[in-house]
């Protein structure tokens, strides 16, 4: 592959079509590039592809942007019943099962729709590649776009030890601790708006100074779980804090089911999610979880230092 001279969306297409020629049991395979946090598809091998990230984009969120921003792979085993982006993942079933019908056919020749596995990875840090369909999910893709250094992911198996959840109070901020920015968790558009604000409130603030966007990536990846987790899992009123240091941020989710503790996911089929802990243990210096005033607060801290 020739690669000086020529323009990038030219090698990206070529790249996303020698990823399908090399791996035929994928269905899809696309390139989503983040500029300023605004993303567009660079390359697609398949309509269908496209459309699928043009519902991240509707969004602002799903695997591609989740692998982008948290420079993390994703693997989901099926995207029929994954459970982290219920909204997004059934408009992507509801998509490739409307092509289906248009063409009297399924993906694997069967009744009715394959299992559907969705794999992300990252290239850079604005940069993700996807493929729909095939086969299992944990076999890399057998094509070349595979980053070993790459971190695994929400729905991908960790081990336990690294990232066990105790109980133990959140450190208290710092005195140059800017006010935190708060939210009341109702509904899963207000998630989504709670994350936009937080982008923007974090990119007006000024602290921690420096050039943070590698770490406000990793802040708004554990802030979506662990708010995302609060609003599922639980007891209303849920209520989420961010509190900016000099050093990081201090990630604060509470609701009043105080006999349920944080409980990462452990031997679970990778499609019904709830490995979200997991990934916010990754990307935090410091995690647990305690029980205030009535209200079980579930924290992490993360640093602007990479914690990895």
């Amino acid at each position: 592959m020739t690669l000086v001279g020529r323009p990038l969306s030219g090698v990206l297409t070529d790249i996303v079509q020698l990823a399908q020629r090399r791996t035929p049991e994928r269905k899809a395979v696309s390139v989503t590039m983040l500029i300023r946090d605004k993303a567009s598809t660079a390359a697609f091998s398949a309509e269908m592809a496209l459309q699928a990230e043009e519902l991240h984009y509707e969004r602002s969120y799903g695997p591609c942007l989740g692998a982008a921003r948290g420079r993390v792979v994703i693997r989901v085993a099926d995207m029929r019943i994954q459970q982290r982006w219920p909204d997004y993942a059934a408009g992507v079933v509801d998509q490739i099962r409307g092509r289906i019908r248009c063409a009297n056919r399924t993906l694997d020749g069967g009744g009715e729709l394959a299992r559907l596995p969705y794999v992300c990875w990252p290239w850079s840090r604005r940069v993700a590649a996807a493929t729909i369909g095939g086969g299992a999910v944990n076999d890399g893709g057998g094509g070349p776009i595979d980053d070993p250094n790459a971190r695994a992911s929400d729905d991908t198996q960790l081990g336990t030890d690294r990232f066990s959840w105790s109980q133990r109070p959140p450190p208290h901020p710092q005195l140059d601790a800017l006010q935190p920015w708060q939210w009341e968790l109702t509904s899963a558009a207000q998630l989504t708006t709670s994350r936009v604000q937080l982008r923007l409130e974090v990119s007006d603030a000024g602290v921690p100074p420096g050039d943070i966007d590698d770490a406000v990536e990793r802040l708004l990846l554990a802030y979506e779980e662990l708010a995302s987790n609060g609003f599922r899992h639980g007891l209303a009123p849920v209520h989420a804090s961010v509190t900016a240091a000099s050093d990081g941020w201090l990630i604060d989710v509470t609701d009043t089911a105080t006999d349920h503790s944080p409980t990462p996911a452990v031997d679970r089929d990778p499609a019904l999610g709830g490995l979200g802990l997991h990934l916010v243990a990754q990307l935090s210096q410091a995690h647990g979880w305690a029980v205030e005033a009535g209200r079980k607060h579930v924290w992490a801290y993360v640093r602007v230092a990479t914690a990895f």
